[in-house]
């Protein structure tokens, strides 16, 4: 990412906090709350009613998504102990699908800050399986079965090329940046910076979020990034694996599933718009 493009991350994360901070010194939640005393568990009920309305219409298709996991590992696995790229990707991919499961438990816990956590680590796993399915990747391979960890950001530049390698209107999509954008938002959450912690305080009682109130609160908020996002991103994962072993057959139960995710695929405006601020110019 470019300096001025960080730089002006920084600005925008800073005035978020400052309009945060701003509202929570207007002290409305605290002021409702002593004019109505039931009105946090009101809020905090309405919010985890919408979760749970939320969860139980993704919850129904985790056994479709476990069954095509599951048949990586019934058609190329012969061993789960093989130290190949096939059973890396596979363990990696059964790994986000754990992830997934969990997020989901959390979810209906109000556990924002922990589903944040899980869903970077999801989209890490899916990212490295990703990478181990490229070509001249035998020696990360070998250095992973290893115990070494591969830097994310490996993965990140093998897709940035994998994917302007294929981009046949010779416009580069500035992949590697877009990515790190993202990363450096769950960052936030990872490394406990002020700006995610905002979200543990409870409004209506000026305090850290010991009841859970803001926590089913930005947990709401937060579904879409967390498990629809990492959701996409097994199925497309899947998508790739079975594309490099020409299963035609998976390919079409994993395109089903993906469409049963509603409009996954952003329209050629959306995509520009995205994009434009990523795109270096010259």
């Amino acid at each position: 990412m470019k300096a001025i493009d960080k730089l002006k991350q920084e600005q925008e994360l800073e005035e978020r906090i400052i309009k945060r901070i701003q509202k929570i010194k207007k002290r409305k939640g605290y002021y409702g709350f002593l004019s109505d005393i039931n009105l946090p568990e009101r809020e905090k009920k309405i919010d985890k009613n919408r979760i749970i309305e939320y969860v139980d219409l993704f919850e129904v298709k985790l056994p479709a998504i476990k069954t095509i996991v599951m048949s990586i590992k019934k058609n190329y696995v012969l061993h789960i102990w093989e130290q190949d790229a096939i059973t890396a990707v596979y363990l990696l991919t059964a790994k986000a699908y754990g992830d997934l499961e969990t997020l989901i438990l959390f979810a209906k816990q109000g556990r924002n800050f922990e589903i944040i956590e899980l869903a970077r680590s999801g989209q890490e796993s899916l990212d490295l399986a990703f990478l181990f399915l490229e070509s001249e990747q035998e020696e990360r391979l070998k250095d992973w079965f290893k115990g070494k960890i591969i830097p994310n950001r490996i993965a990140r530049e093998a897709l940035h090329k994998a994917v302007n390698s294929e981009n046949l209107n010779s416009i580069i999509l500035p992949m590697y940046e877009l990515k790190t954008y993202i990363y450096s938002i769950y960052s936030l959450y990872t490394h406990s910076s002020y700006a995610a912690l905002l979200d543990t305080v409870d409004v209506f009682h000026e305090d850290f979020d010991y009841n859970g109130i803001s926590g089913f609160h930005y947990t709401f908020n937060n579904l879409d990034i967390a498990i629809n996002n990492l959701a996409i991103s097994l199925l497309l994962e899947l998508k790739n694996i079975f594309t490099k072993y020409q299963n035609f057959e998976s390919i079409n139960k994993v395109d089903g599933l993906l469409r049963q995710m509603g409009n996954y695929k952003a329209s050629p405006e959306e995509i520009n718009e995205i994009f434009k601020r990523y795109k270096n110019e010259k």
